[in-house]
């Protein structure tokens, strides 16, 4: 029965990542890839920086390889510095709610110590999935650097599993 809330907690927040954005870039001294939740300060910008990929759902809903007008490059990046504005205000609030000392004793104390455990599951399952999004990113960037899965072999991303149903 003490595992049950955790599965809860985990399919709660296994819905709250599909409408992430993540922002993907290769940095060209390094060739590292990088993945973030929140856009490299270059984006949509005037600023000259590498190309990054937008996903959301797991579709690229955006890539700086296209060109755009800018009234289009400046609503994108509005809306992207909106919502990692609204991303730093709930983890500020998280925090504060986290860290306040309740005047209701002990029950307010374990409310606060449950919001913070959340906090931290909630940030290791975010890690978990970026993870994931990484590895599935680099096998598509590197069978797109080869050519076609079909046309040399590689092995295609993993697809999950789907429940089915029998009637």
């Amino acid at each position: 029965m003490r595992g049950l809330p955790l599965i809860v907690v985990a399919l709660a927040l296994a819905a709250t990542p599909a409408a992430a954005r993540i922002y993907q870039w290769v940095d060209p001294d390094s060739g590292n890839v990088y993945l973030s939740g929140s856009p490299p300060a270059w984006y949509r910008s005037g600023a000259r920086g590498p190309r990054v990929v937008v996903f959301e759902g797991g579709k690229v809903v955006d890539d700086t390889g296209r060109q755009t007008s800018e009234e289009e490059s400046a609503a994108l990046r509005e809306k992207a510095l909106l919502q990692e504005q609204v991303r730093r205000e709930e983890q500020s609030a998280l925090k504060e709610a986290a860290s306040q000392t309740p005047e209701s004793g002990a029950a307010g104390g374990e409310a606060a110590a449950d919001a913070a455990a959340d906090v931290g599951i909630e940030n290791q399952f975010k890690a978990s999935v970026a993870e994931y999004f990484k590895s599935v990113v680099n096998q598509y960037f590197d069978q797109m650097q080869r050519g076609s899965s079909a046309a040399t072999g590689a092995p295609s991303p993993p697809v999950p599993a789907v429940p089915t149903t029998t009637r």
